[in-house]
């Protein structure tokens, strides 16, 4: 027997185990980066017809666009690596689909376990690469089994493969994979311990506010249900999808800032916070950090995640506890002077955006108007979500709002919302000038989406101005005088500027639409709101 061909076999073996193990799994999509080790992984993905296939250059928008697919799809999604550096690139969307409960499979190809700690070319010690933010790993050789049981589905999954040479395999006697798909239990948390929680805090709060972060579409009726029952002041970000509920209107407070002092103007100091869903954006959030014991906080979320260096977590699906928590306290009602004065505030503001047409916060409340209440927003860290939250229209109900808030971080923003866009909707990205810098190769993938119309839309402010308020080091904010035209010409992308917005944008095909506010008229429009 040609012993050069044990190793070919071998290799075939394990790879082909590899790939039913995903299809158990659900995976019906892999990202391919290709190199030389995963060559093997290339041959036989090329022959199965189970998956849809992505192929890139570069390791970190492919993660990042595989997490957006997870997210899009409920179900996980694999990005496929060769060995050394290229697995490195993986770690910052291991480290968002960790904080975001989002399932991710890192599927790397690496040499024979007797090159580590060589220094041998192309070689890294893989195994443990990502450290706790990867919350199943399995390194494996020819002979041993491929398994992921254990994995919850909670976060990134790392499959470490060993792979002998020659690579050059050519899967002579494929046989088809087996289509079945094994149906993961997600945990309902401890739902008993949960309702405890939340029966003292409405008991023990005679001012609570309701925070409501990022939640799932499934989540949304049974929440919206209890709120209405509670009858406490909310604030509801757009990622909750019920910014603009018209079951909660009467009970929403608009205004993110200066809450605290608001409140207790209006003879409502607030004694609890009620956060519901992921770790809000709201400012308010992080001043909770200097008040430990003297508010409480209560925390019911999907993920086990407190968001603060204290306080304690309930980590429930949302809808199955809403469903069967039955609130039967009584209502208060004390907090209607800060609603009305609420409500006054939000007649000034409006007035305030249509002074100020050129102003940052107006181009994103005019924007927001034009686009349909049925599409696909992605917004992008840091300001585009904040502005959004707290200046986007009221009057049209934007349902399907999505953000990577797991860290907060501008890394990976557009290969995000490249990975979510869909034929099903419109589709519609508004990033920062500098969150587009950093993802550059993320539009690689257009040409594997002729079929996807989408708009990408970059607020140009010529920096971080989320720092401008914060320090008064202007090199903080990394300022500079770029336009992103050549950008759209690279990826062929269909071009607009603006400085003031059209009635309508233009929507099909790809467009990448700059848009660049009036500095000056920005800091009017700061300086106005400061005296509202």
């Amino acid at each position: 027997m040609n012993m050069d061909l044990l190793p070919k076999k071998d290799n075939e073996k394990l790879v082909i185990q590899v790939l039913q193990e995903l299809i158990y799994r659900g995976v019906k999509e892999i990202c391919i980066c290709p190199g030389g080790r995963n060559v093997p992984f290339i041959t036989a993905l090329e022959k199965a017809e189970q998956f849809k296939l992505y192929y890139w250059p570069e390791e970190r928008s492919a993660a990042f666009f595989a997490l957006g697919r997870s997210k899009l799809m409920h179900r996980p999604t694999a990005v496929l690596t060769t060995s050394g550096t290229a697995v490195g690139e993986l770690l910052p969307a291991a480290m968002e689909a960790y904080y975001t409960g989002i399932p991710l499979i890192l599927l790397t190809a690496d040499r024979p376990r007797r090159f580590r700690r060589t220094g041998s070319p192309q070689t890294a010690e893989q195994v443990g690469i990502f450290g706790h933010y990867a919350v199943f790993e399995q390194d494996i050789a020819a002979g041993e089994p491929c398994t992921l049981q254990k994995w919850k589905q909670n976060g990134a999954a790392h499959i470490n493969v060993c792979l002998e040479e020659p690579l050059n395999q050519n899967f002579s006697a494929w046989e088809e994979l087996d289509n079945r798909c094994t149906k993961v239990a997600h945990q309902k948390g401890d739902i008993e311990a949960a309702k405890a929680a939340l029966d003292q805090f409405v008991q023990r709060n005679k001012y609570p506010f309701v925070v409501v972060g990022g939640l799932s579409c499934q989540a949304r009726q049974a929440t919206v249900k209890f709120l209405a029952d509670y009858q406490a002041p909310v604030y509801l970000e757009a990622a909750s999808g019920l910014r603009e509920n018209p079951y909660l209107r009467t009970l929403s407070i608009t205004r993110g800032d200066n809450i605290w002092k608001a409140a207790e103007k209006a003879g409502y100091p607030i004694d609890g916070i009620l956060r519901i869903g992921s770790i809000p954006t709201l400012r308010l959030w992080r001043d909770l950090e200097e008040l430990k014991g003297r508010i409480n906080v209560c925390s019911i979320s999907e993920l086990p995640f407190p968001g603060l260096s204290w306080g304690l977590n309930y980590s429930v699906s949302l809808h199955e506890f809403f469903s069967v928590y039955q609130y039967s306290y009584a209502i208060n009602k004390s907090c209607s002077s800060w609603l009305k004065e609420d409500q006054r505030y939000q007649s000034k503001l409006l007035a305030l955006l249509q002074e100020e047409p050129q102003a940052e916060a107006s181009l994103i409340y005019h924007l927001s108007k034009q686009i349909a209440s049925s599409s696909l927003v992605y917004l992008g860290n840091s300001l585009p979500i904040r502005e959004w939250d707290a200046y986007a229209t009221r009057e049209e109900e934007h349902e399907n709002i999505f953000a990577n808030r797991g860290l907060n971080g501008i890394d990976g923003q557009l290969s995000t919302f490249l990975g979510m866009c869909s034929c099903r909707q419109q589709n519609w990205g508004i990033m920062g000038d500098l969150t587009t810098l950093y993802d550059l190769a993320a539009p690689w993938i257009l040409e594997q989406l002729k079929e996807i119309d989408l708009n990408l839309l970059v607020i140009n402010n010529g920096g971080g101005k989320i720092f401008a308020h914060l320090h008064a080091n202007k090199r903080v904010q990394n300022q500079h005088c770029l336009r992103f035209k050549a950008l759209a010409d690279l990826w062929n992308m269909h071009y607009e500027h603006y400085t003031h917005l059209p009635k309508s944008i233009s929507y099909g095909g790809h467009r990448l639409v700059e848009i660049v506010p009036n500095e000056q008229a920005t800091m009017r429009f700061w300086n106005g709101i400061e005296s509202l």
